[in-house]
């Protein structure tokens, strides 16, 4: 019952890519996680970690939210949003 779901957004930086691609927050609101998995986007059966834009990072954030995640760090009780932040 895992998935592992890593977006590139410029897949064109990384040739050999085959992955999904695009921004995260797109994926969350077009429902492409739920697609790919058969899974409804909640807390229930997902947890989330964006790493990477801190303007990306951000929009996924809200998105989630809206879904009713709780931002927070891995020993959190609760957390299902985790970040790691560069750039």
């Amino acid at each position: 019952n895992f998935k592992y779901l890593p977006v590139v957004t410029f897949p064109d930086r990384e040739p050999t890519w085959r992955g999904l691609t695009g921004w995260v927050q797109d994926d969350i609101c077009h429902g492409t996680y739920e697609k790919q998995t058969g899974w409804k986007l909640t807390p229930e059966n997902f947890h989330a970690l964006l790493c990477g834009n801190p303007a990306m990072i951000k929009a996924g954030i809200e998105a989630l939210t809206k879904r009713n995640f709780k931002l927070g760090k891995s020993k959190d009780p609760g957390a299902t949003i985790y970040i790691e932040e560069y750039w």
